[in-house]
Protein backbone atom coordinates (compact mmCIF):
# COMPACT_ATOMS: atom_id res chain seq x y z
CA UNK A 1 0.00 0.00 0.00
CA UNK A 2 2.46 2.98 1.60
CA UNK A 3 6.20 2.60 0.45
CA UNK A 4 8.57 2.74 3.50
CA UNK A 5 9.47 6.55 2.33
CA UNK A 6 6.36 7.50 2.77
CA UNK A 7 5.13 5.84 6.14
CA UNK A 8 8.55 7.29 7.26
CA UNK A 9 7.39 10.73 6.20
CA UNK A 10 3.44 10.20 7.78
CA UNK A 11 5.17 9.39 10.62
CA UNK A 12 7.80 12.45 11.31
CA UNK A 13 5.10 14.95 10.92
CA UNK A 14 4.49 16.92 14.34
CA UNK A 15 1.02 16.00 15.52
CA UNK A 16 -1.93 18.29 15.67
CA UNK A 17 -2.11 20.79 18.21
CA UNK A 18 -5.64 22.35 18.30
CA UNK A 19 -5.19 26.14 17.76
CA UNK A 20 -6.60 28.81 19.90
CA UNK A 21 -9.49 30.67 19.45
CA UNK A 22 -9.25 34.23 17.51
CA UNK A 23 -9.59 37.01 19.77
CA UNK A 24 -12.02 39.38 18.93
CA UNK A 25 -10.92 42.16 17.11
CA UNK A 26 -12.92 45.42 17.87
CA UNK A 27 -13.73 48.01 15.12
CA UNK A 28 -15.18 51.02 14.27
CA UNK A 29 -18.27 48.85 13.26
CA UNK A 30 -18.51 46.45 15.94
CA UNK A 31 -21.86 46.77 17.79
CA UNK A 32 -21.36 46.70 21.57
CA UNK A 33 -23.98 46.18 24.03
CA UNK A 34 -24.55 49.46 26.67
CA UNK A 35 -26.49 49.62 29.79
CA UNK A 36 -28.19 52.92 30.52
CA UNK A 37 -29.14 53.82 34.05
CA UNK A 38 -31.05 56.59 34.63
CA UNK A 39 -31.05 58.88 37.95
CA UNK A 40 -33.11 57.73 40.94
CA UNK A 41 -34.08 54.97 38.55
CA UNK A 42 -33.69 51.31 39.58
CA UNK A 43 -34.33 49.86 36.52
CA UNK A 44 -31.27 49.33 34.13
CA UNK A 45 -32.19 49.74 30.41
CA UNK A 46 -30.47 47.82 27.78
CA UNK A 47 -28.79 49.36 25.03
CA UNK A 48 -26.42 49.01 21.94
CA UNK A 49 -24.10 51.24 20.22
CA UNK A 50 -21.87 51.09 17.50
CA UNK A 51 -18.36 52.18 18.08
CA UNK A 52 -18.05 54.78 15.58
CA UNK A 53 -21.22 56.56 17.15
CA UNK A 54 -18.91 57.10 20.09
CA UNK A 55 -17.39 60.51 19.89
CA UNK A 56 -15.35 62.12 23.34
CA UNK A 57 -18.00 64.31 24.49
CA UNK A 58 -21.44 62.25 22.81
CA UNK A 59 -22.82 58.65 22.46
CA UNK A 60 -25.61 57.70 19.93
CA UNK A 61 -27.46 54.66 21.24
CA UNK A 62 -30.04 52.49 20.31
CA UNK A 63 -32.25 52.14 23.36
CA UNK A 64 -35.26 49.06 24.16
CA UNK A 65 -36.95 52.08 26.08
CA UNK A 66 -37.92 56.03 25.26
CA UNK A 67 -35.85 58.35 27.25
CA UNK A 68 -36.90 61.89 28.06
CA UNK A 69 -35.04 64.80 26.97
CA UNK A 70 -32.65 66.23 29.74
CA UNK A 71 -33.12 63.31 31.96
CA UNK A 72 -29.19 62.63 33.71
CA UNK A 73 -28.00 58.76 32.77
CA UNK A 74 -25.14 56.90 33.53
CA UNK A 75 -24.03 55.21 30.60
CA UNK A 76 -21.75 52.00 30.90
CA UNK A 77 -19.79 50.34 27.71
CA UNK A 78 -18.27 46.98 28.62
CA UNK A 79 -16.68 46.06 25.12
CA UNK A 80 -13.79 46.78 24.16
CA UNK A 81 -13.05 47.91 27.62
CA UNK A 82 -14.98 48.99 30.25
CA UNK A 83 -16.22 52.77 30.55
CA UNK A 84 -18.55 54.42 32.98
CA UNK A 85 -19.77 57.75 32.14
CA UNK A 86 -22.46 60.45 33.22
CA UNK A 87 -24.19 62.03 30.77
CA UNK A 88 -28.10 63.75 29.39
CA UNK A 89 -30.21 62.71 27.11
CA UNK A 90 -29.93 65.69 24.59
CA UNK A 91 -33.05 63.59 22.30
CA UNK A 92 -34.67 60.19 21.75
CA UNK A 93 -36.12 59.17 18.96
CA UNK A 94 -38.63 56.16 17.32
CA UNK A 95 -35.78 54.64 14.88
CA UNK A 96 -37.84 55.06 11.24
CA UNK A 97 -35.86 51.71 10.11
CA UNK A 98 -36.56 47.91 11.10
CA UNK A 99 -33.93 46.18 12.54
CA UNK A 100 -32.68 43.37 10.04
CA UNK A 101 -31.35 41.02 12.72
CA UNK A 102 -33.56 39.13 14.64
CA UNK A 103 -33.42 39.84 18.64
CA UNK A 104 -35.07 38.96 22.13
CA UNK A 105 -34.80 42.78 22.34
CA UNK A 106 -36.03 45.48 20.37
CA UNK A 107 -33.94 48.61 19.87
CA UNK A 108 -36.70 50.80 18.60
CA UNK A 109 -35.30 54.16 20.00
CA UNK A 110 -32.33 56.32 18.81
CA UNK A 111 -30.71 58.07 22.05
CA UNK A 112 -28.55 61.04 21.79
CA UNK A 113 -26.36 61.53 25.05
CA UNK A 114 -23.70 64.74 25.81
CA UNK A 115 -21.33 63.66 27.93
CA UNK A 116 -21.32 65.46 31.67
CA UNK A 117 -17.79 65.40 33.22
CA UNK A 118 -17.26 66.06 37.14
CA UNK A 119 -13.73 66.94 36.08
CA UNK A 120 -10.90 67.31 33.51
CA UNK A 121 -9.83 64.16 34.09
CA UNK A 122 -12.64 62.56 33.61
CA UNK A 123 -12.94 63.97 29.90
CA UNK A 124 -9.61 62.99 28.94
CA UNK A 125 -9.70 59.48 29.67
CA UNK A 126 -13.11 59.34 27.77
CA UNK A 127 -10.67 60.66 24.48
CA UNK A 128 -8.46 58.46 25.26
CA UNK A 129 -11.03 55.44 24.83
CA UNK A 130 -12.04 56.97 21.75
CA UNK A 131 -8.56 57.35 20.61
CA UNK A 132 -7.51 53.68 21.01
CA UNK A 133 -10.70 52.18 19.65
Amino acid sequence: MFSQDALRKMLKRTPYVAKKKPEIVYTQFTRVPVEIRPDGAEKVIAGRTFLFDLRPESVAVFSTEPLDRGTEIALVIEHPRKLFVKGEVMFCTLSPWNPRVITDEAYRYRVFIQFRFESQSEALAVQHFCRSI
